[in-house]
């Protein structure tokens, strides 16, 4: 478990609260095993955020981010360096 884990930084893509924009995000991953679905509280409201990667630090997160879909990085909000 990634959980607690000091130091850990990750590519935050989305907050996500709804069950189509996890399921869009899910399909446009296409698998890749750097994508996954943490669930996260916000305002009251059951959400997830959806990342790519762990990295032991926040200079690896930066170069992870290199290798996140580009559809991702055309987005109005783009991903974002986040500790995990």
């Amino acid at each position: 478990s990634l959980a607690g884990k000091d130091g850990l930084y990750t590519v935050q893509l989305a907050l996500a609260c709804s069950a189509d924009t996890v399921a869009r995000a899910l399909k446009s991953s296409r698998g890749a095993k750097e994508f996954f679905i943490l669930p996260r509280e916000f305002h009251g409201r059951a959400c997830y955020r959806l990342v790519w990667g762990a990295y032991p630090g926040r200079a690896a997160a930066e170069k992870g981010r290199t290798s996140v879909p580009a559809a991702w990085l055309k987005d109005k909000n783009p991903p974002f360096i986040a500790p995990l």
